[in-house]
């Protein structure tokens, strides 16, 4: 921000340089996540299956396939292509007060991307599709949907704060799960890419990072797993040569 201030200040003549571009700003490190463990993870999927189809998906989408919240309110049925199993990210949405929800560009131009679905999200893909035809088929004129995936009772693009506050929800109604954030289900699919050695550009691609460098920053403590595992991988490698 002062950066800014001095660089339009030099603009209108009051300074000949800005002195902010002597300056090395600190490098940004981001806090580690808490993500859920397999065993966790478990105990909330089987939670996760006797909650309504919608609710499922957001569960999925985020943790399955890392897509941040927006993401996943912004999806459209353009958007799905269910004989190549694929789904496409093209935008995203967002909140402004007093205004509500609206629909914007992606975070970032790697952000716009496409994922490969697995059979089972195209199932209840499938069956929410078919649930919301049924709705719309009861609400007649009042319905409002723009073709969104995830909606308001009449059809409108759902509140991108409407995930958080039903994830929320879900875990009061489930005390005995771990407790943790809607965005904490991303960092639970990288971390377990990562651990299963998925290479660190294949899982930045996969979450729409504008750079690989931003994956490796946030994911620390996972790839460090990783390489100790790779460690144990090659010394077992070693020591069957050395037993041969």
């Amino acid at each position: 921000m002062l950066y800014t201030m001095l660089k339009r200040a030099v603009e209108w003549g009051y300074l000949d340089r800005n002195p902010c571009e002597r300056v090395e700003p600190p490098k940004y490190k981001a806090k580690e996540k808490r993500p859920y463990t397999e065993t966790e993870l478990l105990e909330v999927i089987e939670a996760v299956e006797k909650e309504p189809v919608q609710f499922q998906l957001i569960f999925y989408l985020a943790a399955m396939l890392g897509m941040r919240r927006s993401e996943i309110v912004g999806l459209k049925w353009s958007d799905i292509d269910f004989d190549a199993a694929t789904l496409n990210i093209r935008r995203s949405a967002a909140r402004k007060a007093g205004e509500g929800t609206y629909v914007a560009g992606t975070k970032n131009t790697r952000s716009q991307r496409t994922l490969y679905v697995d059979a089972m999200i195209l199932d209840k893909l499938k069956a929410h599709r078919a649930q919301q035809a049924e709705r719309r088929l009861k609400l007649a004129n009042k319905w409002q949907g723009d073709d969104w995936i995830f909606t308001q009772w009449n059809g409108r693009i759902m509140s991108v704060e409407t995930p958080t506050r039903t994830w929320l929800k879900f875990l009061e109604n489930n005390p005995k799960l771990e407790k943790t954030n809607l965005h904490a289900l991303r960092h639970t699919a990288a971390t377990l890419l990562i651990k299963n050695n998925v290479a660190i550009s294949t899982v930045s691609g996969l979450l729409g990072h504008a750079q690989t460098s931003t994956t490796l920053n946030i994911y620390t403590h996972a790839i460090e797993d990783a390489k100790k595992e790779a460690a144990g991988i090659m010394s077992g490698i070693f020591n069957k040569a050395k037993n041969m």
